[in-house]
């Protein structure tokens, strides 16, 4: 009796080739290579379905963000119309009651309080690069970041040498959290989130790709060193996803692959533009004459190098530069074709 393959399945052994594309090809592989027709991703595991190729898709949405100029716009006028001029501002309003003062000291605490933090965000003083960028421009940094690659994680440090401020923040980008090439086999560890458990019941931290080493005339040596930041020293900003998902995916993600399509489309278009652009004239010779002997007189009039060394061709051809002069026999007819051109949703 022929053991039916989800069987085999769950007796661990090997599927055919086939059926194990269709039941573990993540949906974002088939959005970005083949038809999402391919994918018959399952619900007992989104992460797998839909984070397997979260990398890739990372490099294709970031690669639209600088080459797509509708993308970057849409990016930077959602990022202006969320931040706005000003930012989101904190202001301190402390209650009396709360604390056990009087109304008017509370007011002057937080009038302190309120000065102390202008003073910090807008001096730059929160960069801890020590680039002085301000707070607004740390979070439109941090807002972008989570638009084109699902999510962006920040860092408080403290530093209790610091005289001026002891909190400073470090951005970084979501495709630095990653889980150890050390640890890729720690069961509590999914997509560079540290778990408490196998279970991933609770989140202890993030585990972050540090940034290559630098040697010099803006060469870098690819190194893999991680660095583990606790959750209580960091918060990360990520879009909004179904439960069940470790990570959030760039908002792009569907329409990845149209937009590529089209960008090729359009670049098969202007190719056969320029080709077809270069054909400009098209002669048909007297009666009695002959195509390839007409070609042949005129190249050798204008010293081209096309006058000889062809032989019978339907029609004449001479090369001026980039144009081309086509010559037809008594009764052919030029005619200027278009290309063969991609349908706008081809597969590849």
């Amino acid at each position: 009796m022929q053991i039916p393959k989800w069987l085999n399945f769950i007796r661990g052994k090997k599927m055919s080739a086939p059926y194990r594309e269709r039941r573990f090809s993540s949906i974002i592989a088939a959005n970005s290579t083949g038809g999402a027709s391919r994918w018959t991703g399952s619900s007992d595991d989104y992460n797998r379905d839909y984070l397997e190729d979260r990398n890739a898709i990372i490099a294709r949405t970031q690669d639209q963000d600088v080459n797509n100029a509708d993308v970057h716009g849409w990016v930077r006028m959602r990022c202006a119309q969320t931040i706005g001029g000003h930012g989101l501002r904190f202001m301190a309003d402390l209650r009396a009651d709360d604390i056990g003062l009087s109304a008017d000291e509370v007011s002057k605490i937080s009038q302190k309080i309120n000065r102390r933090r202008e003073m910090w965000s807008r001096g730059g003083y929160c960069d801890f690069t020590g680039a002085g960028q301000t707070e607004i421009k740390l979070q439109e940094i941090v807002f972008m970041s989570g638009l084109v690659q699902g999510d962006c994680l920040v860092h408080r440090i403290f530093d209790a040498h610091n005289p001026a401020f002891q909190l400073s923040l470090e951005i970084i980008p979501g495709w630095r959290i990653q889980t150890p090439i050390q640890k890729l086999g720690d069961p509590s560890i999914s997509f560079g989130i540290q778990y408490s458990d196998n279970r991933r019941t609770k989140i202890l931290g993030y585990h972050v790709r540090l940034p290559n080493r630098s040697i010099g005339a803006n060469n870098f040596v690819w190194d893999f060193e991680y660095a583990f930041i606790p959750i209580e020293d960091a918060s990360l900003f990520r879009l909004t996803e179904i439960a069940g998902l470790d990570r959030s995916l760039p908002i792009f993600t569907s329409i990845v692959k149209p937009l590529r399509n089209k960008n090729e489309f359009a670049d098969a278009s202007l190719a056969s533009a320029r080709v077809q652009a270069k054909r400009a004239i098209g002669i048909e010779v007297e009666e009695g004459g002959n195509a390839w002997d007409r070609a042949a007189d005129d190249a050798q009039q204008a010293g081209s190098e096309n006058a000889d060394g062809v032989e019978s061709l339907p029609v004449g051809m001479q090369t001026i530069g980039d144009a081309e002069i086509w010559y037809g026999n008594p009764g052919e007819k030029y005619t200027n074709l278009n290309a063969n051109l991609p349908t706008p949703d081809f597969n590849g």
